[in-house]
């Protein structure tokens, strides 16, 4: 029987969320597998316990009922902190329900790798790359992957120097403007700004969140339409698309999540070419950004017809089982095709050389050591 860590929670906004899937994967994993929660508290505690499995308890969290737990390299177990002793427990693969900061940006995938630990996800690389919109964004142009033009600073080089950047602004995206958090997601921090003022202001605030800051061209009279993408890299699979209704301007934390109101059209008709543009971009993204296992992408189509890429999703929200129906998956089937691709992608990992073997340092002993003797 194979053991599968699921890791959710952590410091991010996205917390709550990341519980929501986390629960959803444990309740859709088969029971031919042992399945172990992994809690990370806002605060960066970890815990496990089957007591984690419910979502009912975290109405009420209790960490008197759970157990301390942490990975550490190089070995592929969990341990497991008891009042005597330390349990280890042999990990198989980890399913990451990780959103946003410190579990989708990379830093989660580098301790998984150090471990030997095939992880679901994207690794170091493709994971730091979406989560950065900058990095991302830069990417997508050198791809040839239309996103909307943008220009980014840190909020320390803004308030020394307000009028070179607004002027910079002006001359390089132009009025209306969307500023974010480049390093966040759910839509937290985000603003539209018509004019100087609502710039400044919507600075301040993105600059509550991260202290790297994007200003991107407003797109006006868009349609979103989501697509969820499932592969290694060579072989890439394609979901049906979903269309989201934006009554504002964009879609903020609780339109996502909160909101019955918003409306989504779950495999929406498209004209043929615009399908076909964005299934295109899909997979040559998620090839280019280094991306892995199952993700959602966020694309706008203006009045024009013109497609636009907005931002890569590396674990999103239900992981984007919804989409995968047509497609013959269940979240379940869906879970098993992760953990497999994750198995498989660290296997060949191990085949590869690391370790190269040369006498540099004896030999630079030998000549710092003649140079000390003189």
């Amino acid at each position: 029987m194979k053991t599968i860590a699921v890791i959710f929670g952590g410091k991010s906004v996205e917390h709550d969320i990341s519980i929501i899937t986390g629960m959803q994967t444990i309740k859709n994993l088969s029971p031919a597998y042992n399945i172990i929660p992994i809690y990370i508290t806002k605060q960066g505690e970890w815990w496990t316990g089957d007591n984690l499995k419910n979502l009912e308890f975290y109405e009420l969290f209790n960490a008197k009922k759970l157990k301390n737990c942490f990975f550490k390299a190089p070995h592929s177990e969990l341990f497991i902190v008891n009042k005597m002793f330390i349990k280890k427990v042999n990990i198989n693969a980890v399913v990451m329900c990780m959103h946003g900061s410190n579990g989708e940006d990379g830093s989660l995938q580098g301790l998984l790798q150090l471990c030997n630990i095939p992880f679901t996800s994207s690794g170091v690389s493709g994971s730091a790359i979406a989560m950065d919109k900058v990095i991302c964004k830069s990417v997508l142009k050198s791809l040839k992957i239309p996103t909307p033009r943008f220009y980014w600073f840190f909020s320390k080089e803004f308030e020394n120097d307000k009028n070179k950047y607004i002027t910079n602004i002006k001359r390089y995206v132009g009025f209306p403007v969307i500023v974010k958090p480049a390093r966040l997601g759910s839509s937290v921090g985000i603003s539209k700004c018509k004019n100087v003022q609502e710039l400044l202001e919507a600075v301040n605030f993105a600059s509550h969140f991260d202290n790297k800051i994007i200003v991107e061209k407003a797109i006006e009279n868009f349609s979103e339409v989501n697509i969820a993408c499932i592969g290694d890299g060579i072989k890439i699979e394609c979901s049906i698309l979903e269309k989201v209704e934006v009554k504002g301007d964009f879609l903020n934390f609780d339109d996502k999540y909160l909101n019955k109101k918003v409306k989504r059209e779950i495999d929406c008709e498209l004209e043929t070419n615009v399908k076909n543009q964005i299934e295109h971009y899909a997979k040559k993204a998620f090839k280019g950004c280094d991306c892995f296992g199952v993700l959602r992408m966020d694309f706008f189509i203006d009045d024009k017809g013109k497609v636009w890429l907005n931002e890569i999703n590396t674990i999103p929200g239900s992981l984007a089982f919804y989409l995968w129906r047509k497609n013959g998956y269940t979240f379940g089937s869906m879970l098993n095709k992760l953990i497999n691709l994750a198995i498989i992608r660290r296997d060949e990992s191990l085949k590869l050389d690391y370790v190269f073997n040369t006498k540099a340092v004896v030999e630079f002993a030998k000549i710092k050591n003649n140079k000390m003797n003189k």
